[in-house]
């Protein structure tokens, strides 16, 4: 009885043993998978935080290049109002030009002509 005992013991401490090594084995490879998760958790937060910081980035170059449109648009008006005013001051110089060569040929002619008078 006494040799079935220690056997039975001995059966049962290697297997206590191996189980044993089995949960040290367990434990082992679900702290490895832990640092994995661990390490791809902070690459996640890092290529969210990268994007988060492209955003605002990009936002913000929106933002500039809106202004700087704006500007733009505002010189484009402002030479389209000073052509506007070229061209009818020119206009009317073209006017007064005409009235001052038809004045001189009616001057030379030997007709009398009042300023500001069509002829």
């Amino acid at each position: 009885a006494n040799s079935e005992e220690a056997t039975l013991n001995r059966r049962l401490s290697s297997e206590l043993e191996a189980l044993s090594r089995q949960r040290a084995d367990a434990d082992s490879g679900e702290a490895s998978v832990n640092r994995r998760l661990s390490a791809h958790l902070q690459t996640a937060e890092g290529e969210a935080q990268l994007k988060a910081r492209a955003a605002d980035e990009e936002a913000s170059a929106n933002q500039r290049l809106s202004v700087e449109l704006g500007a733009a648009e505002a010189v484009a008006e402002r030479h389209a109002i000073a052509a506007a005013e070229e061209a009818s001051l020119s206009r009317r110089l073209s006017a007064q030009l005409e009235a001052a060569e038809r004045a001189l040929a009616a001057a030379a002619a030997g007709a009398v002509v009042l300023p500001g008078r069509p002829t």
